[in-house]
């Protein structure tokens, strides 16, 4: 299953998803406007986890392009964490990150 989770208002995040097709692709979306917490808070993924049912935490992986929303939020979470860094920049901070990766066509090789 693959889910969108979001900081942001309901609104601009819905449009952007709905524009770029990838709300056609999701099982679901999570936006931090209707969550009532933002990432990296873990009340935004135990909010999103008590959701999607249950599921195991080493079975679930956070995609993204920020360290301190997504890998810290994935971290937070106990969930493992795949940094989309096309830019190849420098980790910074003591975040854990699980995986790199540089085009968004890597991700299938590591599920």
């Amino acid at each position: 299953k693959q889910y969108a989770v979001t900081n942001g208002t309901y609104l601009a995040q819905r449009r952007k998803l709905e524009k770029s097709g990838l709300n056609q692709l999701l099982d679901g979306v999570f936006i931090s406007e209707k969550v009532g917490f933002e990432k990296p808070n873990i009340k935004f993924f135990d909010s999103v986890l008590a959701e999607i049912g249950s599921c195991e935490r080493d079975k679930i992986m956070i995609v993204g392009d920020s360290l301190t929303s997504d890998m810290r939020g994935g971290n937070n979470a106990g969930i493992k964490c795949c940094w989309y860094n096309p830019n190849r920049d420098p980790i910074s901070g003591d975040v854990k990150i699980d995986y790199i990766i540089q085009n968004l066509n890597q991700i299938k090789g590591l599920l």
